[in-house]
C-alpha cells in the first residue's frame, strides 16, 4: 500500500476520506486508511478536532474500525486514540514481548480506565496451546523447546 497520501494529509489538508481510504484491495469489504506522510509532531494531529470528527464519520460509514498504533508504553497515540474507541485489542510477541512490559502496559490501560477488549499473542505454534501437551511431553524437562524464530506453521487460534 501507498503511504503517499492517508490520515495524517487528511487532517491536514482539505482532502475526503474518499480521497485516501484505499478499497481496491484483495479482500472483499476491507479498506484501508493508512497514516500517511510523516508529521514532526503527530500526537498534535491525533489531538486535533479533525481527527475527533474523522473518527464518528469513520464509525458511522464501516461496521468495524481498527486503528493500528505503537507500543502503548510511553506514547501517547494509543491511549489518545482509545479514549474514542470502544476498546484496545493489545498485541504481542511471544518470546519477544518482555512479561514486565506486558504487565506495564495493562496496568496502565487499566490505570486509564481503557476497555482492554483482548490480547492478541502473535507466534503461537497450533500445537503448543493443545491442553494436553503436558501430558504428551512427560514429566522430565527432556522436551523440545519451542522454536520461536521459526514463524512457519503458525496457526490462527481464537479463545473465548
Amino acid at each position: 500500500l501507498s503511504n503517499q497520501l492517508g490520515l495524517s494529509n487528511l487532517i491536514l489538508q482539505t482532502l475526503s476520506p474518499e480521497d485516501v481510504i484505499e478499497q481496491k484491495l484483495p479482500v472483499a469489504g476491507l479498506s484501508v486508511l493508512t497514516s500517511g506522510q510523516l508529521v514532526p509532531d503527530p500526537t498534535k494531529l491525533i489531538y486535533s478536532h479533525k481527527m475527533t470528527q474523522l473518527m464518528a464519520g469513520f464509525h458511522e460509514t464501516f461496521d468495524l474500525v481498527i486503528y493500528d498504533t505503537p507500543s502503548v508504553l510511553g506514547l501517547a497515540d494509543a491511549s489518545l486514540l482509545t479514549s474514542h474507541t470502544d476498546g484496545l485489542i493489545l498485541v504481542s510477541r511471544i518470546g519477544k514481548t518482555d512479561r514486565s512490559a506486558l504487565t506495564q502496559a495493562l496496568e496502565n490501560l487499566k490505570l486509564s480506565q481503557i476497555h482492554v477488549l483482548g490480547i492478541v499473542a502473535n507466534g503461537v505454534k497450533g500445537d503448543s496451546i493443545s491442553p494436553y501437551k503436558y501430558y504428551k511431553s512427560g514429566y522430565g524437562n527432556n522436551h523440545k523447546e519451542q522454536d520461536w524464530e521459526e514463524e512457519e506453521n503458525l496457526t490462527p487460534t481464537l479463545f473465548k
